[in-house]
């Protein structure tokens, strides 16, 4: 029988990513707010992300996109086309 962590652990792995490349929480929750949204974000658009977790609440503002998500273009899990940002092959196979 697998433990949670064995079933989750591209997940666990993920956080864990972001988490030691960043000090802020609103990467994460902006993350799982982006596979949420159905609209259109542009590299220069301002964001604010807020989320809440177990323990806290997370908020972030941000002057683009492209600032917002830099952590995840660094890491691979999204990426800006025709100045969209967009998911990544790679973080459209990870399941949240």
């Amino acid at each position: 029988m697998l433990d949670s962590f064995e079933i989750f652990k591209d997940e666990f792995s993920l956080t864990l990513d972001i988490f030691q490349s960043s000090d802020k929480h609103s990467v994460l929750c902006g993350l799982v707010g982006l596979k949420n949204f159905s609209g259109v974000i542009h590299k220069k658009e301002p964001v604010q992300i807020v989320g809440k977790y177990q323990g806290g609440e997370s908020r972030g503002m941000f002057i683009s996109a492209k600032e917002s998500f830099k952590t995840m273009e660094k890491l691979g899990h999204v990426s800006f086309e025709n100045d969209v940002l967009m998911l990544t092959e790679k973080e459209r196979l990870q399941i949240f």
